[in-house]
């Protein structure tokens, strides 16, 4: 019986076992199925480099002559997670990326009160953040947002008057402030703190933590 070669083009893929690099007529071959290649699932064995027509398993026994064989890739496609830790995201919010093209992660996130710090692989947001998966990079994933609490600025127009203690110059939020009332002007009383230059409607006691 005719001994014929095989070549099985692997596309970068690795054969593991089953390897096959020739046939005899009368008895054929059984073509390899465990080859692998990273970020890709095998889709097969075919007969022609764009890999189009019928996938081939096997060759018969009543088949004869060199045969050619081209391995069938499909890149893989994982997910992405975000925990936003009460945080939305407004834009570019990419839950899937593929093998081979990666992904920029979205930037555009808001929190009331915070500013965010990006995104980190893990939720005590130790080492660098993360702004993109690589185009090298398998498996899903799992982001955790980073959020810095805000902290704003206080004004305090006493009017010519003197603040003599519980001053404040700011605040944070979630935290908010309580403001002076041991405040004197000669001459005058005190009536309190205002959200306007005319001191009209209810006087501010304190900024809530809110």
């Amino acid at each position: 019986a005719n001994s014929y070669t095989v070549t099985l083009n692997k596309n970068n893929g690795t054969i593991n076992s089953g390897n096959v690099t020739s046939y005899l007529y009368g008895v054929g071959a059984t073509l390899p199925i465990d080859i692998t290649r990273k970020g890709y699932t095998f889709g097969g064995w075919y007969t022609n480099s764009s890999c189009t027509g019928s996938q081939v398993t096997s060759i018969s026994t009543t088949e004869y002559g060199n045969k050619v064989f081209y391995a069938k890739w499909t890149p893989n496609q994982y997910t992405i997670t975000y925990v936003t830790n009460n945080g939305t995201i407004n834009a570019g919010n990419i839950t899937q990326y593929k093998y081979g093209n990666g992904v920029t992660l979205p930037t555009n996130v808001t929190k009331t009160g915070y500013a965010f710090e990006g995104w980190y692989t893990n939720d005590s947001y130790a080492g660098e953040s993360v702004s993109a998966i690589s185009n090298t990079t398998t498996g899903d994933k799992t982001f955790y947002a980073k959020w810095d609490v805000n902290s704003y600025d206080i004004t305090l127009n006493t009017k010519g008057g003197t603040i003599n203690n519980g001053n404040v110059n700011s605040y944070t939020y979630g935290v908010g402030a309580t403001l002076p009332t041991d405040v004197t002007k000669t001459g005058c009383t005190f009536l309190g703190w205002y959200d306007n230059s005319s001191c009209s409607g209810s006087p501010v006691l304190s900024i809530a933590s809110n």
